[in-house]
């Protein structure tokens, strides 16, 4: 027993930080309901993620730069650290200030079609969620570095952290309050977070924090975390140009979208995160040690680590979903709505196996620092799915067939690509 909590510890740790957001995600829908409400809280919390890519750019390509020089010399990796971790805070900071002013005019854009008091909410709930830019990242960046010192617990406590305390919130205070109240304590949890990961790193990793800004590779790894960002900016982008798509059609669409999404992405996180942040890890030290015969087994590894789990949590769902979300939204949801969450998700669980494949791929690399690739292969991949949702939305095709097949279609080809591309540097 003890053996096989060992095994899959990371994936219980996993499962409980992912448990506890699905629970908090569950009860916004449980307590809001369909609603133009929740469709906003949705909505720019997705705006908040492709916002934070800007700032992204300065600890993206971390990893495979704090590998190599900690190989060489491990007081200038230390060094790299603590520069970067300053350099968030000053951009997150300075991002907000130049956004604060502009704010009302953004949200008119991108939430188009509101009412002038539902704006007027969607403001307010901005301006306090903004300030989260700067911890968000922080957190973001601290977990970077606590799993390349190979240490992977601490992360996933402290991820539950915030989706635990705000169920709670919500639970008791959410009809009260709304979701102006799930800003104002989503900032003040993330501040506790990042706390006690600097704890952490003091005193378990015994890096101690210094107020330390050398420009020494700082240029490189800004130079490649543009490349990088952009790259992953066009991942965030997608999700915003569903959001676009489907806030056309009406009230509850993003909704629907976007708790089939939460069901699957569930599964894949207590499933394959564990097992591939474990795997791009040691990809990046293998890498710099030169020792690249070991990392097709590693490949193998994580495939039969992940797909039997995944595949096992599909299932499961697929057979309660039509209950659980009526049991979530009673009264809230009719039959046909419930309908178009599940067909939802099981359009969703073909993109989701090829995204698992890719992974291990696309952290190969990364690890080679083949950041300008990477960007290429994402704008074909955003372009191909940009085109396949015009072509099979030209066809009138219902939108739960339109949005997964266009998913499957780009990230077949993506993964194909990468794919290739990572085995022939494993052959050099």
């Amino acid at each position: 027993m003890n053996g096989l909590f060992y095994k899959f510890k990371y994936n219980i740790l996993s499962g409980l930080s992912v448990f506890f957001l699905f629970i908090f995600t569950l009860l916004i829908g449980r307590i809001f309901g369909l609603s133009t409400e929740t469709d906003i809280y949705f909505s720019i919390i997705a705006l908040i993620y492709l916002l934070s890519v800007f700032i992204q750019i300065f600890y993206e390509a971390f990893f495979p730069y704090y590998a190599e020089i900690h190989k060489q010399n491990k007081e200038d990796s230390y060094n790299l650290y603590h520069s970067v971790y300053l350099t968030i805070i000053i951009v997150a900071i300075a991002s907000i200030l130049i956004l604060l002013p502009f704010k009302l005019a953004l949200l008119k854009f991108y939430l188009s079609g509101l009412k002038r008091n539902d704006l007027l909410l969607a403001n307010k709930f901005f301006e306090i969620i903004i300030w989260d830019l700067i911890f968000f990242n922080l957190i973001n960046f601290n977990n970077k570095f606590i799993n390349i010192k190979l240490h992977y617990a601490l992360p996933y406590i402290v991820l539950i952290l915030t989706p635990l305390f705000n169920s709670l919130i919500v639970l008791f205070f959410g009809k009260k309050y709304g979701i102006v109240l799930i800003a104002y304590s989503t900032v003040l949890l993330h501040i506790i977070s990042v706390l006690i990961q600097l704890l952490y790193i003091n005193y378990f990793l015994e890096v101690k924090f210094r107020f330390i800004f050398k420009k020494q590779n700082l240029v490189s790894l800004f130079k490649s975390g543009c490349i990088l960002r952009l790259a992953g900016g066009l991942n965030v982008l997608k999700n915003n140009i569903i959001i676009y798509f489907l806030s056309g059609l009406g009230s509850g669409y993003v909704t629907y979208f976007s708790y089939a999404k939460k069901f699957m992405r569930t599964i894949y996180e207590v499933a394959c995160s564990p097992p591939l942040i474990i795997f791009q890890t040691n990809v990046m030290h293998l890498i710099a040690e030169n020792k690249l015969n070991k990392i097709k087994d590693k490949i193998k590894k994580v495939f039969k680590h992940s797909i039997i789990l995944f595949y096992s949590g599909v299932l499961i769902i697929l057979l309660i979903l039509p209950y659980f979300v009526k049991f979530i939204f009673k009264s809230k949801i009719n039959e046909i709505q419930s309908k178009y969450i599940f067909y939802l998700f099981i359009g969703l669980i073909p993109y989701f196996t090829v995204l698992l494949l890719s992974q291990p791929y696309n952290h190969i690399l990364l690890g080679f620092k083949k950041f300008s690739k990477i960007l290429i292969y994402n704008i074909i991949y955003i372009a191909l799915f940009v085109l396949s949702l015009i072509f099979f939305n030209h066809f009138n095709l219902k939108f739960y067939l339109t949005i997964p097949a266009a998913l499957i279609l780009s990230i077949s080809v993506s993964f194909i690509i990468r794919s290739l591309a990572a085995k022939n540097l494993l052959k050099k």
